[in-house]
């Protein structure tokens, strides 16, 4: 059980998509091709430090003529760059550079509650939401450029409290010293624990 202060390690992300359509939306069409290009090249360095030079530098250069894209590059900068700074790579860099996984995992989430027309009180939230997760794990795909050489074998799970869509929180792992288990906890934006998991491992 994880400890009930927020963990002094966990990392933010922020993703690299949605930072991309935010500086373009400032720009004149006739700069958005260019721009995005150095989004790209900087985000696809291995070198972290090398790609938060590339980063600063591009910010510079909008400074003067475009200040708001400079300045929603600049908001979160250090944050695109969480991936790369954990040395990720490859496969498994471009599945956790955005955060389409947790979009998808939320849309699934909405489509089995929609019918739902009248929420009693926090329980029967936590109770649909528990269920709706339940049935999408049976719908979730291995992750790409991760221990190809395991899969899931079984995932238990505990709904504590709901988090709320455009709120932020924490997600947190843990492997374990067997090497076949991870813990997995999620933390709301006041730092409360909403809920608590188990990943069992199985190695081909």
């Amino acid at each position: 059980m994880p400890n009930s202060s927020v963990p002094p390690r966990a990392l933010v992300l922020r993703c690299q998509e949605h930072k991309r359509r935010n500086v373009l939306e400032h720009l004149p069409e006739s700069l958005q091709a260019s721009v995005a290009r150095a989004l790209r090249d900087a985000w696809s360095s291995e070198d972290v430090e090398l790609a938060r030079k590339q980063l600063q530098r591009l910010v510079a250069s909008l400074q003067a003529q475009h200040p708001g894209a400079a300045a929603s590059l600049r908001e979160g900068l250090d944050e695109t760059l969480t991936v790369q700074g954990l040395g990720i790579t490859e496969a498994l860099y471009r599945t956790l550079r955005t955060t389409n996984p947790i979009k998808n995992l939320n849309g699934s989430v909405a489509h089995y509650t929609r019918n739902v027309k009248r929420w009693q009180d926090g329980q029967m939230t936590l109770r649909w939401v528990a269920s709706a997760l339940s049935d999408a794990s049976g719908r979730f795909r291995k992750l790409r450029g991760h221990r190809p050489e395991a899969e899931l074998a079984s995932f238990e799970f505990r709904a504590i409290r709901p988090l709320f869509a455009g709120r932020p929180f924490q997600l947190c792992a843990e492997p374990q010293e067997d090497g076949q288990r991870i813990h997995l906890w999620a933390r709301d934006q006041a730092g409360a624990l909403a809920m608590d998991a188990t990943a069992v491992l199985r190695v081909k």
